[in-house]
């Protein structure tokens, strides 16, 4: 049901080698869009998940800065909901479950981008909630 978007730089060690396994297992995750700004983090997730048909990561061949990372992170996206969530933060399962119960029951429009306001560890932007973000509007 959703593409994960993570866009990273160097954050491999200490945050996607712990999450990723975690994400593995989400069954709503149908697959995992990374992408590397340095080609760091690609090379350790290749080792360590070489070949996973979940994990789809990608080097920028140059860097892009957060936000355009993010912006073709999200693109890269096959599926209909997207949840971008940057590689230092953890959405939980209880987090997926939730978004799939409020797609369902808010006739949320497809192609849109959900990104969570509150995440571990150190994560608060709940004073951004609502906003809506969807595909469409990535090519503006």
């Amino acid at each position: 049901m959703f593409s994960l978007c993570i866009p990273t730089m160097d954050r491999y060690d200490n945050f996607l080698k712990q999450y990723l396994p975690l994400y593995l297992n989400i069954d709503d995750v149908d697959e995992i869009i990374i992408r590397d700004e340095n080609g760091n983090d690609a090379t350790k997730i290749n080792r360590d998940f070489p070949n996973h048909p979940k994990i789809r990561i990608h080097t920028n061949a140059s860097k892009l800065g957060p936000f355009l990372n993010k912006i073709i992170c999200c693109k890269m996206a096959k599926h209909e909901w997207i949840v971008l969530i940057d590689s230092d933060n953890f959405a939980d399962y209880n987090y997926f479950s939730v978004s799939k119960q409020f797609i369902e029951t808010h006739n949320l429009k497809k192609n849109t981008i959900l990104a969570p306001s509150w995440a571990q560890p150190n994560f608060n932007y709940s004073h951004l909630s609502n906003v809506c973000i969807n595909k469409t509007n990535l090519k503006q």
